[in-house]
């Protein structure tokens, strides 16, 4: 959980941007901040250690998220002993890296800038020929560019700044295998189970449960690994609540938070404001707004009940970390089953192809632009609330991608299900008929909401 920025002019310096890089939720956590020329740094983290590894002589890593590989050292210490004034070798290196991240390195040549190939922790930029400035956050870039401009990193792609000729280069983070060959979902569920495991920290993590897949799957998963299971249960009138219910009776934890009734968005649903009290988050309150407010748009009815969560259900109970389950709709099943187009953001209309890569690398590296995380991230950081996204995992994806066409097409998002009847686990089976998505959203609310939310279109011409 940081947030920093780096600018190739020493000169520049965010002014009213500052208070961002601070991390805004309670002080519980260490957190330290540094502003040394071009660049600067706010860390926030449960881990006092991490503080002293974060900077070296020779270079600098920012680094916003982590990485889930195993090593001897601090994750931190690792990536950074990898990395050095050789391009080729540092390139390299950094396409090994699986875990949830933003991530810019600063040597005397160059500047290495990404995200992880799913653009999990999302990261901004702009050059502008002579200036280049990169930033977890976009008023920082929009602060100090002219025009101010900003242009979020592709997923899946790593940019490199040569500082001589002040040009950027662009590679593949991660080549995929498209290849169906395999007949059984074994790897995919030691996968699941792998990166679920390594995203959760027992005692500290929470889970939003609904009636849908996605949230399910991490309850029932936690349930299965961990003894302190936080679970909160939310959904609206439109949900099938006899799921619900069962799903009360087989986790049968007693940290329960129901939700029963969010009103139609035409109805000015209770939702937070952002814009009242902006230091303090125990001073945010509920009120009324309009369906055309900007904080409705981007905030919505299902970070509107994770707010409620985060502010008086997680923070007094030491809560940390809230695990979300986006990507499981973009890359696993494209949000329709099977072939219906459900909205603007489906690829492939939910139907697997047999040659993957009439579908694949676009959804990649375009898709996950609009259906993001960073809304999630964003408004979690503002309480010190730190996002896990499990389904954003490279070996999870590519053992699904590894299956046979008709495994992925044989039902709606067909390996969870699986996982859910292996498990006797209560859910909506869709394999006859394709029924609404189920989640937090309301049933009339428009995905193209989300537009309104979204950056410059990414510049072709950098």
């Amino acid at each position: 959980m940081s947030g920093y920025y780096y600018s190739s002019n020493k000169n520049h310096k965010p002014t009213t941007s500052l208070k961002i890089l601070k991390r805004r939720g309670p002080d519980k956590w260490y957190e330290t901040s540094c502003w040394h020329g071009s660049w600067g740094l706010a860390y926030f983290t449960p881990n006092k250690d991490d503080i002293e590894m974060l900077f070296y002589k020779d270079g600098f890593l920012l680094l916003d998220g982590y990485i889930y590989d195993e090593s001897p050292f601090s994750f931190y210490e690792w990536v950074y002993s990898n990395l050095s004034n050789n391009l080729n070798q540092s390139v390299e290196f950094i396409k090994t890296l699986n875990g949830e991240y933003s991530l810019t390195y600063i040597s005397d040549d160059f500047v290495i800038f990404c995200t992880d190939e799913f653009s999990s922790k999302p990261l901004f930029f702009n050059n502008n020929g002579d200036d280049l400035v990169v930033s977890s956050l976009p008023n920082v870039v929009q602060e100090l560019t002219n025009p101010p401009r900003f242009y979020r990193c592709y997923a899946n792609t790593i940019y490199i700044y040569h500082r001589e000729t002040k040009l950027i280069e662009t590679v593949v983070n991660h080549e995929w295998d498209y290849s169906q060959k395999i007949t059984h979902f074994d790897y995919v569920f030691e996968a699941w189970e792998n990166s679920f495991k390594n995203r959760y920290v027992d005692g500290l993590s929470s889970i939003a449960l609904s009636a849908g897949y996605d949230s399910g799957l991490m309850a029932l998963t936690a349930s299965k690994f961990f003894n302190d299971v936080d679970l909160y249960y939310a959904f609206n009138e439109n949900e099938k609540n006899k799921i619900l219910e069962q799903r009360k009776e087989f986790h049968s934890f007693t940290t329960i938070y129901l939700q029963k009734d969010l009103h139609h968005k035409n109805e000015k649903s209770l939702i937070y404001n952002f814009y009242g009290k902006p230091d303090n988050p125990h001073l945010i309150r509920l009120q009324n707004l309009a369906p055309e407010d900007l904080t409705y748009n981007q905030f919505t009815f299902a970070l509107s009940n994770l707010c409620e969560i985060y502010h008086n259900y997680m923070l007094p109970k030491g809560k940390r970390f809230i695990f979300v389950g986006r990507g499981a709709d973009e890359i696993y099943a494209d949000d329709s089953y099977p072939g219906f187009i459900k909205s603007d953001f489906n690829v492939f209309n939910g139907w697997f192809p047999k040659d993957l890569n009439t579908v694949y690398p676009e959804m990649i590296t375009e898709k996950l632009l609009f259906k993001t995380s960073h809304r999630y991230d964003k408004v979690a950081g503002y309480f010190g609330i730190d996002t896990r996204f499990p389904f954003f995992d490279r070996t999870l994806f590519q053992a699904f991608l590894n299956t046979t066409q008709e495994l992925k097409n044989k039902e709606y998002k067909s390996w969870i299900s699986e996982y859910f009847r292996q498990h006797a686990y209560p859910f909506n089976e869709t394999t006859d008929t394709y029924s609404s998505k189920q989640g937090f959203y309301h049933m009339d609310e428009s995905q193209q909401n989300l537009k309104n939310m979204i950056e410059d279109e990414h510049s072709t011409n950098i």
